[in-house]
């Protein structure tokens, strides 16, 4: 509800509140106390309470409009069974983003460690281990934005350093990025 003005009249209302539109039950202050009022009639006037099959409301004596409101409890309720099952869904969502590139990264990882072979690499490579397929579109490391340069294969104990580190900086960004939108939500 946010405080607005009608012919001179200050009263709280719907965010939604256009003179025309569908919205015309409010909060006015009246003799000192808070008291709901139809917009849609004359002299605005004050409405009652009550009960209906779709819950609470307030009626017009004048017009019979109803102006429904919902039940504290309920909508509590409501919302913290909507945030457990987002909060499912991302946890499911993200477990299945990180067996995705882990697939995807050992699976071109492991087509480098042939013997001869060659594959992209980060030119900071024994900090950053970041490696990428010689057929890759993309010629800059995606962790630390520098250039890639080709490499010769790993040696065994490389390869599993590199795997690990590479899924810790992936689930690290997964985490970010899921807080980031949590925030933004």
């Amino acid at each position: 509800m946010i405080q607005r003005g009608l012919n001179g009249v200050s009263f709280y209302g719907c965010s939604n509140y256009v003179n025309k539109g569908d919205c015309k039950g409010v909060l006015r202050e009246i003799n000192g106390s808070m008291k709901m009022v139809c917009l849609h009639c004359e002299n605005t006037p004050i409405m009652e309470k009550v009960e209906s099959g779709r819950g609470g409301a307030y009626a017009c004596k004048n017009c019979n409009r109803k102006f429904y409101f919902i039940d504290l409890a309920k909508q509590n309720e409501r919302k913290k069974d909507l945030e457990k099952e987002k909060k499912e869904l991302l946890n499911k969502i993200e477990k299945q983003k990180i067996k995705r590139l882990e697939r995807f990264i050992l699976a071109g990882v492991k087509a480098n460690i042939k013997e001869n072979s060659f594959f992209l690499g980060c030119k900071n490579y024994l900090k950053c281990k970041w490696t990428a397929s010689m057929d890759s579109q993309d010629l800059k490391c995606p962790k630390c934005n520098r250039l890639m340069k080709r490499k010769k294969s790993f040696k065994n104990n490389e390869f599993f350093t590199a795997t690990s580190l590479t899924l810790n900086a992936i689930e690290f960004c997964l985490y970010i990025n899921l807080k980031k939108k949590e925030t933004n939500v």
